[in-house]
């Protein structure tokens, strides 16, 4: 049997196959017992046992040291450990695992194949989408443009694909994302690729595609089919990261309540695995997202200290300093703008700096809507609420097809909105509100709040009323179950 009909058993989630050809080997030559070795842990990785993989490469690790045969132990310790370290949010070992196995290939004493090697920088790219350390993404993408010889021709086709698909989404070009995620799915589903070579990053490209082509339901229904699959073989990041989605998408029509309450179930799930993982940047995120949807400051400036520099942490840092009266135009004009995301986004927030100079600020929102009808980046538009005028006066002026399909659509969006502004909490609390707030679910007195906060009676009062008109409830009591509702206290 050949490497390339092994691999096809793993990529086929075939654990028993693998296992059955290893005590094959052993029968014909005792001395192949590394080999042997090396194929059961793959079982247990395939099999998605991952307690019983951590425990193999803990013996594995033990009876090879000093070995000659420890280089095949080691490569394959490397490619199992990147799974592992990748299923449970371990990044930052992922890369480790990456980075010495392409060192060994590279001085040609690997003892994996090219496909395999792929398998590692396909994971690796999925970190760095996940992390949007885009950079580092664009530059596996450009490693693919030299040719890597393999015999296992349909299988390295189908991992170079699904880094290409992440290249192109992270890049903001949203139709082509699409159009090699839905070929990758494609070949997954023609070949049986199943278990932890299952294409979820695929699924997730066309996932974020579909979403910001403004198709919501029909990207809903993709993170759904995400979830179960993420679920059923234990791939924990895609698994929250399409359950933040959902999340998201609650807090944006206004239901927090429901959209936290997610975010809980998160935390209690990660607080129960019994492996150690650093998932919790997932629920962060999300919750991150909602603080910032009603300006809880003192929260996000937590969230924020504790998240890596993803974009969204970059962006609401930004948009810290310009609550805070910081003039953001020489920031702005510092993004870069070599990716059509970049481009878009920066020239949108130039149009919204120069929103009370129409002129200006139609012009650059008519360079952001050529850029959009080429990649499909509709859904970013529609969310920029304040400049639905400046969109339609740009979209109007540009007069094709396209762009008047988008001014029906802010049209649409804007009654949309209208309508969700109900249920919630309508005007984002101030911090010191917040504390009153957190004082007030303790039982104390007014009195004693009051002098806890250094504030007098009728300072209080002003509180009490402007704490009870956002939240829409009529008393101290209300108040504490409606902020408890919120995950405010």
């Amino acid at each position: 049997m050949v490497y390339s009909e092994l691999r096809d058993f793993a990529y086929k989630a075939k654990g028993d196959e693998l296992r059955n050809y290893a005590a094959q080997l052993l029968k014909q030559d005792p001395n192949l017992v590394h080999e042997a070795d090396s194929l059961e842990l793959v079982a247990f990785l395939v099999d998605t046992d991952f307690a019983g993989a951590e425990a193999k490469l803990e013996t594995l690790q033990f009876k090879y040291s000093n070995s000659p045969q420890s280089q095949q132990i080691i490569s394959t310790s490397n490619l199992v450990r990147s799974h592992l370290n990748f299923a449970f949010g371990r990044f930052k070992a992922l890369q480790i695992n990456v980075e010495e196995e392409l060192k060994s290939f590279e001085s040609g004493i690997s003892k994996i194949e090219v496909a395999d090697i792929l398998q590692m920088l396909r994971l690796s790219s999925q970190k760095d989408l996940i992390l949007n350390d885009f950079v580092s993404l664009s530059r596996i993408a450009k490693t693919l443009e030299k040719s890597l010889n393999s015999e296992d021709k349909d299988q390295v086709f189908y991992l170079r694909n699904s880094i290409l698909a992440m290249t192109r989404a992270s890049e903001g070009e949203h139709r082509k994302a699409l159009e090699l995620a839905n070929k990758n799915i494609k070949i997954a589903e023609q070949n049986n690729y199943t278990g932890i070579l299952f294409p979820f990053d695929s699924l997730y490209v066309k996932a974020i595609s579909l979403m910001a082509m403004a198709l919501p339901q029909e990207s809903l229904l993709v993170f759904e089919k995400l979830k179960s699959e993420s679920l059923k073989y234990e791939q924990w990041p895609w698994y929250y990261l399409a359950d933040g989605y959902f999340s998201r998408e609650l807090a944006i029509n206004n239901k927090l309540p429901e959209a936290l309450s997610i975010i809980r179930e998160e935390r209690e799930l990660i607080s129960k695995m019994n492996l150690q993982n650093e998932l919790s940047f997932f629920p962060d995120s999300s919750e991150l997202f909602i603080r910032y949807l009603i300006k809880d400051i003192e929260r996000i400036e937590i969230l924020t200290n504790r998240l890596p520099n993803t974009i969204l942490v970059q962006q609401i840092r930004a948009l810290k300093e310009e609550w805070n009266g910081r003039d953001m135009l020489e920031w702005i004009k510092s993004l870069p703008e070599s990716t059509a995301r970049e481009r878009i986004y920066k020239l949108v927030a130039l149009s919204d700096y120069f929103s009370d100079r129409e002129s200006v600020a139609v012009d650059y929102m008519r360079q952001a809507l050529k850029l959009v009808e080429e990649t499909g980046a509709i859904e970013f538009l529609l969310r920029q609420h304040k400049l639905f005028d400046i969109i339609i006066k740009a979209a109007h002026q540009l007069s094709t097809p396209f762009t008047e399909d988008i001014a029906r659509r802010i049209t649409d969006r804007a009654r949309e909105n209208q309508q969700n502004r109900s249920g919630s909490i309508p005007v984002p609390l101030t911090t010191r509100e917040l504390e009153v707030i957190r004082h007030l679910a303790t039982g104390k007195p007014i009195s004693a709040i009051s002098e806890a906060l250094h504030v007098s009676m009728n300072t209080m009062k002003t509180h009490l009323r402007n704490i009870y008109r956002k939240l829409d409830v009529d008393g101290r009591e209300s108040a504490v179950e409606k902020a408890k509702s919120l995950f405010l206290i």
